[in-house]
């Protein structure tokens, strides 16, 4: 039974589509839409169904442009994990906002979809092409959303917790010369899962090939962390290093939550890769 439930826990980060959702967003905005959600909070902008929480620090723009991050939240989440929420994943991640957008950073929250209609909300990282992806070309569309705002495209930065972190390493994968660096947070390589009988299931002992061009790295794991093992954070950081790639890696004494002590060194990698 325990097996089972570990199964489960393990099926909702890693889900992999199975059927076209397109029509879940049937009853949201197709043209892209901006509105205030609260006074000095994040906006929100759809981008062809699409939702996506946004918010610009208070100080204008230097004179190339503000710096950019992404942040991809946790399956079961939404965007709004990372601008509120009382749970301890939730306050943890706003933590980090806050503190990117005191350093002058664009925080930009993407929203997954369902996978699959009766799962958890999760990224869709397995599936390696824009054609067969349900949120590769949702980043496209951001990519070109991006143009529109006062940015400095040679300094977006991606992080994502749990599932977003598996999908953070797909964008590095698909879209490498779009990130100057990206911080893996309680996940792992987009490639380091198989699928069974039994569902999705991690492969993190695996060696691993990056393309070229593949960003700086920084991997950020709990050693207690059992829902991604420790040991695919672990792997991770030691194929890239192996293939050269210059990264750095976290290993802390808690479990699948967001490492709120690490915020200011997070930024800190990010920002100096």
């Amino acid at each position: 039974m325990r097996h089972f439930l570990f199964l489960i826990i393990v099926a909702a980060v890693l889900l992999v589509p199975v059927i076209d959702v397109a029509t879940l967003t049937a009853r949201q905005p197709d043209a892209a839409l901006s509105v205030m959600i609260e006074a000095n909070g994040p906006q929100e902008t759809w981008l062809d169904g699409r939702r996506l929480l946004w918010q610009q620090p208070t100080a204008s723009p230097p004179t190339d442009g503000y710096p950019v991050i992404f942040v991809l939240h946790g399956a079961v989440q939404r965007a709004d994990a990372w601008f509120g929420g009382s749970d301890p994943w939730s306050m943890a991640q706003t933590s980090f906002t806050t503190t990117a957008l005191e350093r002058g950073l664009i925080v930009v929250a993407p929203e997954s979809r369902r996978p699959l209609f009766w799962g958890p909300r999760s990224w869709d990282a397995f599936a390696a092409t824009v054609d067969t992806s349900l949120d590769l070309p949702f980043f496209q569309d951001i990519f070109a959303w991006l143009e529109t705002l006062p940015v400095n495209s040679s300094a977006v930065y991606c992080t994502g917790f749990s599932s977003g972190g598996f999908m953070t390493s797909r964008l590095a994968r698909t879209f490498p010369a779009c990130f100057a660096a990206v911080a893996i947070h309680s996940g792992a390589d987009a490639t380091a899962t198989r699928l069974t009988w039994m569902g999705p299931i991690l492969d993190c002992t695996k060696p691993l090939h990056f393309p070229a061009g593949y960003p700086p790295t920084m991997v950020i794991h709990g050693r207690y962390d059992e829902v991604v093992p420790a040991l695919c954070g672990i792997n991770l950081y030691g194929e890239l290093q192996r293939n050269g790639i210059p990264s750095q890696l976290v290993l802390t004494e808690d479990g699948h939550v967001w490492q709120t002590a690490r915020n200011q060194e997070i930024l800190d990698w990010l920002t100096g890769a």
